[in-house]
């Protein structure tokens, strides 16, 4: 099994700043692409506020950072949370298990890979869908769940359900390379 789906359905838990972050749904991806967030739409590179607003809203269910982005309570809610970190890790640990959590958390299925690019979803057409990327696919999912769990699933995971949806799909690739037959033809046809 490719790396990307086992970490899809098999990954640990994550723990910065004293707490435990949740699975990165594609709500708080949502939630992220709303504050322009660099390690969503990779415009810029982050900073620590930007690091500080990844875990505040990803200890939370998604719907929690969502009702306080909506409240604009969010930037309060977020340095009140700050200020009671007295003991504030910046060291290479916190920065590393966040860089693991990403790592794991937003990898996209090789099929897909090529279609995100800065935040946005490309299509077959290569022009740009004018819709942030974790709404394209949660609205994908929703033919198949319900809006909530379409939300609540985590990224990988979700790219992993988009890419077994396709897998009849002759550009989806395997882990093996395909063979080529004595008369030029792939060996893994139907």
């Amino acid at each position: 099994m490719q790396k990307f789906y086992a970490d899809a359905f098999f990954s640990g838990t994550t723990k910065i700043m004293g707490l435990e972050l949740k699975p990165l749904t594609l709500g708080h991806a949502l939630v992220l692409s709303a504050i322009e967030s660099p390690y969503i739409t990779a415009t810029k590179p982050p900073n620590f506020g930007d690091f500080v607003a990844l875990v505040w809203i990803c200890s939370r269910d998604w719907t929690e950072s969502r009702d306080a982005l909506v409240a604009d309570t969010f930037k309060v809610d977020c340095a009140k949370w700050l200020n009671t970190q007295a003991n504030l890790d910046e060291s290479n640990a916190d920065v590393k298990a966040l860089t693991d959590y990403l790592e794991t958390y937003l990898q996209v299925a090789p099929r897909y890979e090529s279609r995100i690019k800065n935040g946005e979803v490309v299509g077959a057409c290569t022009k740009p869908v004018r819709v942030p990327w974790p709404l394209a696919a949660a609205w994908t999912l929703m033919g198949k769940m319900t809006e909530e769990q379409a939300w609540t699933t985590p990224v990988a995971r979700a790219f992993a359900y988009l890419a077994a949806e396709s897998m009849y799909d002759d550009t989806l690739m395997t882990e093996e390379p395909e063979e080529e037959t004595a008369d030029g033809n792939s060996g893994n046809q139907d």
